[in-house]
């Protein structure tokens, strides 16, 4: 059974829509009981830092999360505001802790030329730094749709696995063992998006 967070950020919609094209069998995940329906999560999310991480707290799933990832290690998978809230600390609204799933920080885009805008909005090609099985049927320099004002400043290079010319640079997919993650929105990103869904539905990471 595919969880699909629901901790009161947008996009949760569409990206129940996509997996149901796919033909998944999903549940909101809203209580911590919901954690233990689950085989794989999706951790959707389009708002703010600060407050994405406090309705986890509020709602009481951070325990669960972390459980499920970190010690169960079932595949996750995280999209936008969903990959951001796994970094060690956001600024977004006020320094803020994440869940501290991958080493770095969550600071606002700064534009290198007046061409550039925050937020970032709009299709960017990924250039891919190493392969992954979330990424099979997936070209280099494939395009995706980007919605964000803030970006991941990763620590671990190990954890890239592909970035996007965009300002100073843009972590588009992090990944480390059962977890994977984009700035990204797959759901709106037609048949390369849909295909990163698909792969993520068939995944069996291998046991860290």
């Amino acid at each position: 059974m595919l969880g699909i967070l629901h901790c009161g950020s947008g996009n949760v919609g569409s990206v129940i829509n996509a997996f149901n094209y796919l033909g998944a069998d999903s549940i909101l995940v809203q209580t911590p009981e919901h954690f233990e329906q689950c085989t794989r999560l999706v951790l959707p999310g389009v708002g703010s830092f600060r407050a994405a991480v406090q309705k986890l707290h509020d709602k009481n799933l951070v325990a669960g999360l972390q459980n499920f990832a970190m010690v169960s290690k079932k595949p996750v998978l995280g999209i936008c505001l969903g990959m951001q809230v796994m970094a060690e600390t956001g600024f977004e609204g006020g320094e803020t802790a994440g869940l501290g799933w991958f080493k770095g920080t969550v600071e606002r885009i700064q534009p290198t030329s007046a061409k550039e805008r925050v937020p970032h909005v709009g299709w960017n090609e990924l250039s891919m730094h190493r392969p992954h099985p979330l990424l099979e049927g997936i070209p280099d320099h494939a395009d995706f749709y980007f919605v964000h004002s803030y970006s991941l400043l990763l620590q671990d290079a190990s954890c890239l696995v592909a970035a996007c010319d965009y300002a100073s640079g843009v972590t588009a997919i992090v990944a480390k063992g059962n977890i994977f993650a984009m700035q990204f929105h797959p759901e709106k990103s037609q048949d390369h998006g849909i295909r990163i869904l698909d792969n993520f539905l068939a995944w069996q990471p291998s046991p860290c």
